[in-house]
């Protein structure tokens, strides 16, 4: 699975909060089992499911993955496991509220298609045949 990286602040980390915190004593939080669905008004529209381990979601310090590296303190990212959902059919639409603009490109602003040089040249050739 992929890891959700979520900063405390955004909305979502609030939910991923709630939802380690009420499956805390899960039995099946060991083996990764604990899921739920990603709330899309909550995290900007994206959609899956987030997974909780028996691993804190926000951990106060991390080990630097830089060697040589200070600890990270006082962290302020959550972690969780991330699935997307099986493929289903999306139909793309402006978010409601959008107001379209009045068009301002007219078909009169718009050039005829070129023609081509072999097409110039024989509407040309025929032009000069008939007189």
């Amino acid at each position: 699975m992929d890891v959700l990286f979520v900063h405390v602040t955004y909305p979502l980390a609030k939910k991923i909060v709630s939802f380690y915190r009420s499956n805390i004593d899960h039995p099946n939080l060991i083996s990764t089992q604990v899921k739920q669905d990603i709330d899309p008004e909550s995290s900007g529209g994206m959609n899956g499911y987030i997974f909780v381990s028996n691993r804190p979601v926000q951990p106060a310090q991390i080990d630097s993955p830089i060697s040589g590296m200070d600890m990270i303190a006082d962290n302020k990212v959550l972690s969780v496991f991330y699935k997307c959902l099986a493929f289903h059919v999306h139909i793309p639409r402006p978010p409601s509220g959008v107001h379209y603009p009045n068009k301002s490109i007219l078909k009169k602003h718009v050039k005829p298609t070129p023609f081509f040089w072999h097409e110039k040249s024989a509407v040309v050739g025929r032009l000069h045949s008939l007189s």
